[in-house]
């Protein structure tokens, strides 16, 4: 599926200012998230909901944001959403494990949600959220691939009681998760070849909340060892026609980084849990 696709633009277009974000997880409680300069509370509702600080264009939201299967949730998600919008051109927000976890619902649910989020009214046209989609940024020379991507699970690991992130969402399975990652991978490229079939210049980035490579994207004590969090797509398979100019976004890992793999840039800036060294900024802006 893509939505309002351009034709490719004549010569480069310059590069977009962007900020990325993951893991804020906001469906508890609204954590508090530090930089070098400040102390700031994601608060839902009220005056301090729209502490996110507006400095590009283009907001790219990499999952595990908030819930979309709790009800007790639903507003103050929406309402977070919408000043988000309401202080970007657009919004890209691919869900994450976790705005899938809770007791009802699951995975087509959550799904279901997210395509609702994008047509509120209060989200102004600019929230994009993407599952195995493709968005063309008007004017921007560059094309979106966004979806939860999931992950390849080696049999090795392959216990729901060792794997909280898949065990915790409704109607799943180890054997459904590996199946929504072939989806996903199969997608991206497919995508790909898609746009590079087009011709031009067109930058392709990609927006998972899963990890797309094993080395430089996790702390170093877990390196290579966690299936669950991170496949090597990168750096292994690989994707045809991704390469120089093109970016991939992710989350999950709770490790923010900055890396080159197949001349892909690898990005992710998370914010994780209160007591994580992740090495999140908040204040960052990338150009990609």
């Amino acid at each position: 599926m893509s939505f309002s696709a351009l034709s490719p633009s004549p010569s480069p277009a310059p590069k977009i200012k962007v900020q990325i974000y993951s893991d804020l997880h906001l469906e508890m409680n609204g954590p508090i998230y530090t930089s070098k300069y400040t102390s700031r509370s994601l608060v839902y509702g009220g005056t301090r909901s729209g502490d996110l600080p507006s400095l590009a264009p283009y907001l790219f939201l990499a999952g595990d944001i908030g819930s979309l299967v709790i009800p007790s949730h639903q507003s103050a998600f929406e309402t977070w959403l919408a000043n988000q919008c309401a202080k970007h051109t657009y919004v890209f927000y691919v869900a994450g494990n976790h705005e899938f976890f809770g007791r009802r619902g699951g995975v087509d649910a959550g799904i279901a949600e997210l395509r609702r989020l994008s047509r509120l009214a209060c989200m102004g046209g600019r929230l994009v959220c993407l599952e195995n989609e493709r968005f063309d940024i008007p004017g921007a020379g560059a094309s979106v691939l966004g979806c939860v991507l999931w992950s390849r699970i080696v049999p090795a690991q392959a216990s729901l009681g060792r794997l909280a992130d898949v065990g915790s969402i409704s109607g799943t399975s180890i054997e459904k998760h590996t199946a929504r990652f072939e989806r996903s991978y199969g997608f991206i490229k497919e995508a790909v070849r898609d746009i590079r079939a087009e011709g031009g210049d067109r930058r392709i980035v990609v927006l998972t909340h899963y990890c797309p490579l094993m080395v430089g994207s996790t702390r170093f004590e877990f390196r290579g060892s966690w299936s669950n969090w991170q496949t090597d797509i990168l750096g292994g398979e690989g994707v045809e026609g991704l390469g120089e100019g093109d970016t991939w976004i992710h989350g999950h890992t709770h490790f923010s980084h900055e890396s080159w793999q197949d001349g892909v840039r690898v990005l992710s800036n998370s914010r994780g849990n209160s007591m994580e060294r992740t090495r999140f900024e908040w204040d960052r802006v990338f150009e990609i």
